[in-house]
């Protein structure tokens, strides 16, 4: 099933199975696993995935995705295409302003603009978005897929102590409720996102909360590279605690050892920066 949708992915991309398959396995091996007629292990797969410049989540069979929210985002994203999304958010923008009742154009509007503001630190949604935006959240009973999905997307233009919030609100529904594994999926993956925007936004005890409660739920090795990013936060934790980069770099050396180097290289990037962060400078 996985092999089968990675080669709609592929060939959306207008790539043949040799250029992806280059120096991750061979042809065949990628071949029969998009025939649904082998198998492929973890870290192959995340690396096939890196080389289309795609997310785990698109691999999923989900019945809820953001197709709907984020036509045209998703492009400027993978291409860093700054002045495309500024466009695009601006004129979805204007579209949810001048018909405000729609609240496919306002999520359409808010996940454009939280790109947006994640690659220039600029503002475009005005206050009272922000706070529609907020309320919506705050409202939620029972979470949905599409409920999760929104809020992973939309929680740079949330306030700290809101994205601390609705993430407990998240976390309990999921400790509570017998979700499937695709809901467990992508609220663990809404909760990590979380806690990297908590550090963003120097809201570590509240950062470190979230990633507290992560850490509680158990998980199979069908999330493999969630169980990484956890293991990396935990490292972030005891940098905050010792500022001693020990145990950084033993973890970035234990991803070198198992062949994930583009990982280490993602990993590092990320401290690098939120050692920056912390400093000031």
């Amino acid at each position: 099933m996985l092999g089968k949708k990675f080669r709609e992915l592929r060939k959306s991309q207008h790539k043949s199975i040799n250029e992806v398959a280059k120096g991750i396995t061979s042809f065949s091996s990628l071949r029969r696993w998009e025939n649904g007629e082998g198998e492929m292990s973890v870290n192959k797969v995340m690396q096939l995935l890196d080389r289309l410049h795609i997310q785990a989540i698109e691999l999923m069979n989900n019945s809820v995705n953001l197709d709907i929210y984020t036509d045209g985002v998703n492009e400027a994203v993978k291409d860093n295409d700054i002045d495309t999304l500024s466009k695009l958010a601006h004129k979805l923008l204007k579209l949810y302003h001048e018909a405000p009742s729609n609240e496919k154009l306002f999520f359409q509007a808010a996940i454009a603009c939280n790109f947006y503001l994640d690659f220039t630190d600029k503002k475009l949604m005005k206050k009272e978005d922000l706070m529609r935006l907020k309320s919506y959240f705050s409202k939620i009973e029972d979470w949905t897929q599409e409920n999760v999905l929104l809020f992973a997307n939309t929680q740079l233009l949330l306030a700290p102590q809101d994205i601390y919030t609705v993430s407990r609100s998240l976390i309990s529904d999921l400790t509570f409720w017998n979700k499937n594994y695709n809901f467990k999926y992508l609220s663990i993956n809404a909760l990590l996102n979380a806690t990297v925007c908590l550090l963003k936004k120097k809201a570590f005890n509240e950062a470190r909360f979230v990633f507290k409660q992560l850490k509680t739920f158990k998980l199979s090795d069908k999330y493999l590279d969630e169980k990484v990013r956890i293991n990396y936060f935990e490292t972030v934790c005891d940098y905050l605690d010792t500022k001693s980069t020990y145990k950084m770099d033993i973890f970035l050396s234990g991803l070198d050892a198992i062949g994930l180097h583009y990982k280490r290289e993602e990993f590092e990037l990320g401290f690098s920066q939120f050692k920056k962060l912390i400093s000031g400078k």
